[in-house]
């Protein structure tokens, strides 16, 4: 799939070969009657893919074509990805004599489904266009719940119960070879699950999450079962007990959230209560502008201003899903507190929308000269 997602990408003829090509398959009823979820580029929000909810972006001069092509591409090798897999499934099955039951298809969908990052809302399904709204891809999120369940795997066909294990055994071991051995050529691997960095490759402030979103969930888990979190640029540790000056559990888990909302409503969020996810002004201007701009070329600017332009290539992983992230010491700047008294706070470096209204307006990051910053820090 990841082979010919590169001919999706390159060629509308062949992405519509691949529907084509799917369609005829002696399984393609059963996928439908399963609901297997094999998405199209349409205009029903319903049918498409999650990293592609409007069709908008295409209909720009110039980058339009970059954006159908990288739907194509993305819509493309999951499509494959799901009927190839849900097809070996039921080969497996057959060759192993079990019977084709309509609960050995529907669990193979499901599974199939979750596993790709498209998970059932259950009862919730007809409110989907509401939670969509609200966050950044319910579907995913539901999908990551759902596959860090054990009641998930003890409600599948016990076939389809075993392959799912299988499968997520192998993640497993994958993705902890693949750090191990990024620690081995010495690279930096959180190992504290109480920080946002565990389990990331992490080379100078350059992070790597290649676990698709389920590290998010197991930090969030630790957190609140230890009361105890760990700061990612720091290292200090903070408690979340309940208290005066601590967010507690319940705030720690209603940040987590925020941060999984859709564009426009963090960007609500973020106006109404004058700060952004992270407690920083919530400025309009590179508030709106960020979301205007590719995650990608986002993370290139990070990289970039972390390593100049040699940076740029370590963001190749972000074309291909790799959470990538680049952030180091915050920067410092004095302000005055509201009896007019002199203090230094520290922000987070100016992502590539706020340098961009920066340079446009004259606005300076900091208002402590840079050579005075090393020393503050």
């Amino acid at each position: 799939a990841f082979k010919e997602m590169f001919r999706y990408a390159g060629s509308e003829e062949a992405y519509q070969g691949l529907a084509k090509e799917i369609s005829k398959r002696p399984t393609y009823k059963l996928m439908k009657e399963a609901k297997l979820a094999l998405t199209d580029m349409g205009s029903a929000l319903a049918d498409r893919e999650e990293a592609f909810m409007s069709n908008w972006a295409e209909k720009i001069p110039g980058f339009g074509k970059i954006a159908r092509a990288s739907n194509r591409a993305y819509s493309g090798f999951l499509n494959k990805l799901r009927a190839d897999t849900f097809d070996d499934i039921l080969a497996k099955a057959k060759l192993a004599g079990v019977q084709e039951t309509q609960g050995l298809i529907s669990s193979a969908a499901n599974f199939v489904n979750s596993a790709t990052g498209r998970g059932s809302l259950g009862s919730l399904q007809g409110s989907y266009p509401l939670f969509n709204a609200i966050f950044f891809s319910p579907r995913l999120m539901a999908s990551r719940i759902n596959l860090l369940n054990p009641n998930f795997y003890m409600k599948l066909d016990p076939f389809v119960r075993k392959e799912a294990l299988k499968s997520l055994v192998s993640f497993g071991a994958l993705g902890t070879t693949a750090i191990s051995l990024a620690k081995l050529g010495g690279a930096n691997v959180g190992d504290d699950p109480r920080s946002a960095d565990f389990g990331k490759i992490k080379i100078g402030n350059t992070r790597y999450d290649n676990w698709g979103g389920f590290q998010q969930y197991m930090v969030l888990a630790t957190r609140l079962a230890t009361g105890k979190m760990i700061d990612s640029t720091t290292g200090k540790e903070f408690d979340l007990s309940e208290g005066f000056g601590s967010q507690g559990r319940l705030g720690a888990l209603a940040r987590f959230f925020e941060f999984k909302t859709s564009p426009v409503a963090s960007f609500a969020l973020g106006q109404l209560r004058g700060k952004t996810a992270i407690g920083e002004e919530a400025k309009v201007a590179p508030e709106v502008l960020k979301r205007f701009i590719p995650m990608l070329a986002q993370d290139i600017f990070e990289t970039y201003r972390e390593r100049g332009i040699k940076g740029i290539p370590m963001a190749t992983p972000a074309v291909f899903g790799v959470g990538t992230q680049s952030y180091g010491p915050k920067v410092p700047l004095i302000e005055r507190t509201k009896f007019g008294q002199p203090v230094v706070k520290f922000k987070q470096p100016a992502g590539l929308a706020e340098t961009i209204i920066n340079k446009i307006t004259g606005t300076e990051v900091s208002n402590i000269p840079p050579e005075r910053r090393a020393a503050i820090l």
